[in-house]
């Protein structure tokens, strides 16, 4: 269980600013691209934790976004032929489809195809599936998406939060309580916070600089 949130958070940020200078890297290193890995593995791991110790609102992971999936080739894929995406994959008929942000951080949690993609030699996204659905679909995602549910989270925190605790009736017709969830919470950021706005400057390379006074 987490008790402080904002030593995780605090790690969500230093993921965010290390997604961002990648992205604008005009020579990549292989320790740079073993530092982006961690980057986005970490920061899926740290929200579905943060979600588990019910530190975020719940909706943020139940939240859908688009991303591109392909269809895997009849082939068996492993250790030795992973690398082989254009073979593995049909890359020349992706469809569009809504996945939650629940499904995505598994599937890198328990990533088994995880290769950057780049765009006139910016770091543009990811392509990935898990052990699980490796065998089936490949998916695409925007280092945009990325960025921004990251600072989402990081950002914020809970101000106000209401839990109510299970309740059921049993076979003799008492009450029988359980475990106590949240419910409903309200997520604030600090003055002047525009994240859209703070994304778009970020895939530009201007990176988002706390208030190095205030906890997040």
């Amino acid at each position: 269980m987490i008790y402080e949130s904002y030593y995780w958070k605090n790690e969500l940020y230093k993921n965010y600013k290390c997604l961002v200078n990648f992205r604008n890297l005009k020579r990549i290193k292989n320790e740079s691209f073993g530092n982006m890995e961690k980057a986005i593995m970490m920061s899926a791991y740290i929200i579905r934790k943060l979600n588990d110790a019910e530190k975020i609102p719940f909706t943020f992971i139940i939240e859908s976004i688009k991303l591109r999936r392909y269809k895997a080739n009849n082939r068996v894929i492993d250790h030795m032929n992973f690398h082989r995406i254009n073979e593995n994959y049909q890359l020349n008929n992706g469809i569009i489809e809504k996945c939650k942000w629940n499904y995505i951080f598994n599937q890198l949690i328990h990533s088994f195809t995880f290769s950057p993609i780049f765009d006139k030699n910016k770091f543009c996204g990811i392509l990935f599936n898990s052990d699980f659905s490796k065998n089936k679909y490949l998916y695409y995602l925007n280092i945009k998406d990325i960025i921004k549910i990251i600072l989402k989270i990081s950002e914020g925190s809970i101000v106000e939060a209401h839990y109510e605790r299970e309740c059921k009736i049993d076979h003799d017709g008492q009450k029988v309580y359980g475990n106590i969830h949240l419910i409903k919470a309200k997520y604030t950021y600090p003055i002047n916070f525009n994240l859209n706005t703070i994304v778009e400057k970020s895939m530009k390379g201007i990176i988002y600089k706390r208030d190095k006074k205030k906890r997040y």
